[in-house]
């Protein structure tokens, strides 16, 4: 890896009935720090629902931002300015989905070494 590989994760799942749906992207490699800039969230299908985003540590989520989608297939473009370290993870849980939804979550940012002190 470089001094700052950039990194787009896209994650998109089909919703079963269960509410919350939450999406999670892959955990951070041991040894790395990730700085999310932006992320990105859509439901194609329904409208008028919120989304709570934050960190899942492996143990439980931290949510740090709720967001209302209000209209159905708008991607909403959203800063969202964090650093991950090793094994954790960003989560966005939607609140209020119908079964058969089609949820979207992409995450921007860069990964880079970590941090070592000598």
């Amino acid at each position: 890896m470089g001094d700052r590989d950039p990194v787009l994760y896209r994650i998109m799942e089909v919703s079963n009935a269960a509410d919350p749906y939450c999406l999670l992207t892959p955990p951070i490699k041991r040894g790395q720090v990730w700085y999310c800039e932006r992320i990105g969230l859509c439901n194609e299908d329904t409208g008028a629902l919120v989304v709570d985003v934050g960190v899942f540590d492996g143990n439980q989520p931290t949510y740090f931002r709720s967001i209302t989608l209000t209209v159905a297939g708008i991607c909403y473009n959203i800063p969202f300015q964090i650093t991950l370290r090793t094994e954790y993870q960003i989560v966005a849980c939607f609140r209020g989905t119908t079964d058969g939804d089609r949820l979207f979550l992409s995450v921007n940012g860069y990964i880079s070494d970590s941090f070592t002190r000598s």
